[in-house]
């Protein structure tokens, strides 16, 4: 069981715009402390400013192409039915894999008995005022809209090169110049959640994740990225400063809802959580770095919250809001960036049908009936309910 001060193990984008007849993608703000160089175009849509994305669309030739979420989808069936690819397809992080991506950090329960911070109720009321206040929902960013790709690779995927893009700090001193990315990850990052890519590999226990990610010619580039060793034992299992995709250091192959996760029945690990641009506060452990203001009364980035540990489950919820209550109240859920909303990141559906899958993804087709948008996911949630755990 994990506890919260002290800590016995490791001491703990694409929001859919409602309010414009064209909703875009959204994507999470760059890592003030990282060096990066934001370049992304922002709107100003309800006296906030939000970074755009053009809207993301499927990859998938066997069945419809994503659409913006004030349009119905297109796909007519939610049928999990697979067939073979035929060209160097990247895989999935499996439910069974014989590597649990950070089994020692991020998928250890929290203690029911985790102290809840004296300002929780304030916090959690803030937090609850910038969904209401955006879009009137909390977000489930991934399945058929955004999302981010995880590539998972094995021992010997050949390396390639890897440089920092024009206008962007270096960061192949921790990375290397090399890394193991097939070149089918190409078609996964263009319109994902901020051209991210999450790169797994069991064999070494290391994971690659990277911002602004592109493939020119055989070079990949990116603005931004890290390295995490011995994955599976890390703890805590954060980034070093200030590299990483995340502007908290806390990595999303952790954090963010797998489609195996989805398919499992079971969410088995805390869960990221992106709040509004502007409405956070800084840093706490296990977040090493922040690109938050001063904010008071707000959350910070590496705040940990969850429902109570005696809450009963409300009834009425799709089989994804049960599944994220049930992450919430177990593992928690923890603030990892600032977005254009209030958002839980999840899978790009976009890896389902590189893998060679027919029918809706796992992820889109558990948020409720045929034509359910991201933003109507999590509407059942009781999130005024949730509690702050002590940093």
């Amino acid at each position: 069981m994990r506890n919260h001060r002290p800590y016995t193990r490791w001491a703990a984008l694409t929001l859919t715009i409602l309010a414009t007849a064209a909703a875009t993608t959204l994507t999470t703000t760059a890592n003030a402390s990282s060096g990066r160089t934001t370049s992304l175009a922002f709107a100003a849509l309800h006296g906030h400013k939000h970074v755009r994305l053009s809207p993301t669309t499927s990859t998938s030739t066997a069945t419809s192409t994503s659409t913006a979420p004030t349009t119905t989808s297109t796909s007519t069936t939610t049928s999990t039915s697979t067939t073979t690819s035929t060209t160097d397809p990247p895989s999935r992080v499996s439910a069974t894999s014989t590597t649990d991506p950070f089994a020692a950090s991020w998928d250890v329960p929290l203690s029911p008995d985790a102290t809840v911070a004296p300002d929780s109720a304030q916090l959690v009321a803030n937090l609850v005022t910038q969904y209401e206040d955006n879009y009137g929902a909390v977000h489930a960013a991934g399945g058929n809209y955004g999302g981010y790709p995880i590539v998972t690779v094995p021992a010997d995927q050949p390396l390639v090169p890897i440089e920092a893009s024009s206008g962007c700090n270096d960061f192949t001193g921790e990375t290397g110049a090399e890394v193991p990315i097939p070149a089918s990850a190409a078609s996964l990052v263009s319109g994902s959640g901020d051209s991210a890519l999450v790169v797994w590999q069991p064999s070494t226990d290391t994971e690659w994740e990277f911002w602004i990610a592109t493939d020119a010619t055989g070079t990949w580039q990116a603005c931004w990225g890290g390295e995490i060793t011995h994955v599976s034992t890390a703890d805590p299992g954060v980034f070093p400063t200030p590299y990483g995709l995340s502007a908290s250091g806390i990595p999303y192959l952790g954090t963010m809802i797998t489609e195996a996760d989805v398919e499992s029945g079971s969410i088995n690990h805390m869960i990221a959580l992106q709040v509004e641009l502007g409405d956070c506060n800084g840093f706490v452990f296990p977040a090493d770095r922040s690109d938050c203001g001063s904010a008071p009364g707000q959350v910070a980035e590496g705040q940990e919250l969850r429902f109570p540990a005696s809450m009963a489950m409300p009834s009425g919820l799709t089989p994804f809001e049960q599944m994220v209550f049930r992450a919430i109240q177990n593992y928690g859920m923890i603030v990892t960036d600032q977005s254009g909303g209030v958002q839980i990141p999840c899978e790009t559906d976009a890896d389902w049908y590189a893998a060679g899958n027919t029918g809706t993804d796992p992820i889109t087709a558990s948020w409720g009936p045929p034509g359910t948008e991201a933003y109507q996911a999590l509407l059942g949630m009781p999130w005024s309910q949730l509690q702050v755990i002590e940093p």
